[in-house]
């Protein structure tokens, strides 16, 4: 029965709330567009007709336009999808033929033109979706700007001054407000309480709030203090220290005591009997949330300044400095947080609004307070100890937070009660988060310094296990730092906007408009879709830097090709993904691949003339990487330039000369001019070494010398064979010629010198007389013996 009586519950909450989703769900797309036009105009023409509309209403029409911009773009997304095929069809079928030229047939006809309606009709509920888009996107924008202006003309009011005694006995003489009806209010809820019949989990619930408040405010706060936080030192601590310092300091001085007193306001909700007057209750949820402001700008100012313990100081000034500002900031923080309770005391517990002159009265106090407490602080002998704050940007800081302190006290004596308490809240709350973002920045900067700085603690265990190079530990540092700027700002950013008074709607249609409607001609670029795509980018590139050195690394010497082609197919590896990440990358931007051919064929003429170069050496390193004439390797020599090819671009190549020198050569001129290449067919070089003896010797001798000084050398062929040629006989002398072969040109010179210390050790021992020798010179496959010795073969890979 239970079963039974489970599965019509769920058929009967099926029917209550699942049919309508569904069938909405199943709406067609031209009934979806046709219901948000009409929601559209209904909305645009309550605001034409209203010029001011509750506040509850506005909401409303927010969270409607919200859902309807979200249903829109999933539905034009779902359009823009379903036409690609329909395009890549109309695109094979090819344009119809032109007059003059044999008729289609029929079947191909008729299919042409059933695609081009199926393509016209999702092209149009496209555009109706953009339109409802935009329509709704207006509306947003409108509501922000009556939200901004409703904001303005509050500030603009002008109330009593708070100079006149009229004022004061007018707000001493209200009635209507919390701090009269404050006892009867809490004598209402002792007596309710005392008679009321709380239930066992209710009881049980208030001890266990009462426990969690008593841990949170005491033992666990002083165990984190103890833990982690500042204490007598020998030695001045590490910034790294400081920083954690800083930060359990902060956390027992604001986040525990905030916890525990909205326990303790919880424990108050739970056990409030029902029918307590409302006084008690607002004032004590109200001191609740003042207090906690009060533990946030108390404990940042103590956790930063670290008046008592200058070893610990985070803020880079002095000592004097930082214990007349933790004292002025303390001071200002204790009298706002007072006044903060008196503004409670003013307060209607009907409307929860406060009467002008009550208004006037506490902005003016307000006033005084920032400007006796917190406007010597912005004084320049408390920031100009260290260079630090001697920047510009501080200086303009400071003067804008003395100026907004000054027109607050300005505006009250005046009687603007609003603006005057709107300028000091929203410096309050701007110098809060900044603060509190400055902290958070400098915690995780000196994170990343810890693991990426050479000599830091977590560095070794980073280097050991990745491989991490110093240089690019600190490059990676700072890209990280750069990184978490850019995810942490932001934020701030827009709630200061926020606290400054802003429109959170106007904000967020500007936002939205930035970031996802950037037009460039007929391309809409998306600051999101550009940052998918630069991350794209460059992630794919790694991973193909990745792949290309497995290849050339790993695969490759696996392989029985020479060392040319194993670069030559690493490279096009690099390039074809290089090529593959842009392409991912185009895509992800969101970019028409036929926008880009219109535009590559409106630029074509202006490219084919001012990249000509850059085109000719391109097309030049694709030859060379293709039909390879050169390889990486390779002994060249380039007009006065001789050397090994270091390194093939599709642009330039790279040549080393033998002095060490790296000469970057354009492709182009690689192909167009005559290339001596060393080692194109093979390595092997012959060594000549030159001989002239008296006439008088014997040339047989001379002979044997010559071939038993080359067969004792190593790295002399043995096929072909050395050979000993007499050049020429005159009336004085004969000159011989040793010609040997080495099989690779990396010993050539080492050979060539071997050859003449053996000749020389011989003739000296058969006390044959030389009348001159000459060093070898460069023939058909060897090189000039003067150069000095090239690099080995293990240097060129």
């Amino acid at each position: 029965m239970r079963r039974i009586l489970a599965a019509f519950l769920l058929l009967l909450a099926a029917g209550l709330f699942g049919l309508p989703a569904a069938a909405q769900s199943q709406e067609s797309p031209a009934e979806k567009l046709q219901r948000w036009e009409a929601n559209l105009t209904e909305i645009e023409k309550a605001l034409a007709d209203n010029s001011e509309l509750p506040a509850e209403r506005y909401r409303q029409i927010l969270r409607t336009i919200a859902v309807l911009v979200s249903d829109a773009r999933a539905l034009r997304s779902e359009e823009q999808q379903a036409s690609q095929p329909i395009r890549s069809q109309l695109t094979s079928l090819g344009p119809p033929p032109a007059e003059g030229q044999p008729p289609e047939d029929p079947d191909v006809v008729a299919t042409r033109t059933r695609l081009s309606e199926e393509l016209s009709r999702s092209q149009g509920r496209i555009t109706r979706a953009e339109l409802a888009i935009t329509r709704a996107q207006a509306i947003e924008t409108e509501i922000g700007r009556r939200e901004q202006a409703v904001a303005q003309a509050k500030l603009a009011e002008r109330g009593p001054t708070p100079l006149l005694p009229s004022t004061w006995h007018s707000a001493l003489s209200e009635e209507e407000v919390i701090y009269k009806q404050f006892h009867a209010s809490f004598m209402d809820w002792w007596r309710r309480l005392q008679i009321a019949e709380m239930s066992t989990p209710t009881i049980a619930s208030a001890v266990f709030i009462l426990v969690v408040a008593a841990v949170l405010a005491f033992p666990l706060r002083r165990w984190v203090l103890l833990r982690w936080g500042p204490g007598p030192v020998t030695e001045p601590p590490s910034y790294g220290r400081r920083i954690v310092a800083a930060a359990a300091e902060a956390v027992a001085r604001v986040l525990l005591p905030a916890l525990a007193v909205l326990t303790l306001r919880a424990l108050f909700n739970v056990t409030l009997p029902e029918g307590t007057s409302d006084a008690f209750p607002i004032a004590l949820n109200l001191g609740a949330r003042n207090l906690i402001f009060y533990f946030v700008v108390s404990g940042l100012t103590i956790s930063c300044l670290s008046p008592k313990m200058p070893a610990w100081r985070l803020v880079p000034v002095s000592e004097e400095a930082a214990v007349k500002l933790g004292r002025r900031v303390i001071l200002g923080a204790t009298l706002l947080m007072i006044l903060s309770f008196v503004l409670i005391g003013a307060t209607n517990p009907g409307t929860m609004q406060r009467s002008d002159a009550f208004s006037s009265i506490l902005a003016f106090a307000s006033s005084i307070i920032a400007t006796a407490t917190f406007l010597p602080c912005l004084h320049a002998k408390y920031w100009l100890s260290e260079t630090h704050f001697k920047s510009r940007l501080s200086w303009g800081v400071r003067t804008i937070a003395a100026l907004t302190i000054v027109a607050s006290l300005v505006a009250a004596v005046l009687g603007y009660s609003s603006l005057a308490r709107d300028l000091l809240t929203s410096l309050l709350i701007s110098a809060i988060l900044i603060g509190a973002a400055l902290l958070l920045r400098e915690i995780i900067g000196e994170g990343i310094r810890a693991f990426m700085t050479p000599g830091r603690k977590y560095y070794d265990v980073i280097s050991r296990s990745t491989g991490l190079s110093p240089e690019a530990g600190l490059r990676t540092g700072f890209w990280l730092r750069l990184t978490a700027d850019l995810i942490l700002w932001p934020p701030v950013i827009y709630a200061v906007l926020i606290a400054c008074g802003l429109s959170p709607t106007l904000l967020n249609a500007w936002m939205v408009r930035f970031f996802t409607q950037i037009r460039l001609g007929d391309l809409n670029f998306s600051l999101v879709d550009t940052a998918a795509a630069i991350l794209t980018v460059v992630v794919g590139f790694l991973l193909v830097g990745v792949v290309k050195r497995w290849v050339r690394e790993r695969v490759m010497p696996n392989t029985q090709l020479d060392l040319g082609m194993q670069n030559s197919i690493a490279t096009g590896v690099g390039y074809g993904g290089g090529m593959i990440v842009l392409m991912l990358g185009i895509m992800v931007l969101g970019i028409d691949f036929s926008s880009i051919a219109l535009v590559a064929g409106a630029l074509s003429v202006g490219i084919g003339f001012g990249l000509r170069t850059v085109v000719e050496n391109f097309v030049a390193g694709l030859l060379l990487l293709i039909e390879r004439p050169i390889k990486t390797g390779d002994w060249i020599m380039v007009g006065t330039t001789e050397g090994i090819v270091k390194s093939i671009s599709v642009r330039s190549t790279e040549i080393e000369t033998f002095d060490r020198a790296a000469v970057i050569v354009p492709n182009s001129v690689l192909i167009a001019s005559p290339v001596t290449n060393w080692t194109h067919k093979n390595r092997i070089a012959r060594v000549v070494v030159k001989l002239t003896v008296a006439l008088s010797t014997d040339a047989r001798l001379v002979e044997r010398i010559l071939l038993d000084a080359a067969v004792r050398t190593d790295h002399v062929m043995k096929h072909p064979a050395p050979s000993v040629v007499l050049r020429a006989i005159t009336h004085e002398k004969m000159d011989f010629e040793l010609r040997c072969f080495i099989s690779d040109t990396d010993y050539y010179l080492p050979t060539l010198s071997a050859v003449n210390f053996a000749v020389d050790e011989a003739l000296r021992k058969a006390k044959v007389e030389v009348i001159a020798s000459k060093s070898a010179e460069a023939e058909p496959a060897a090189a000039p013996p003067e150069l000095p010795e090239p690099p080995r073969s293990s240097d060129l890979v």
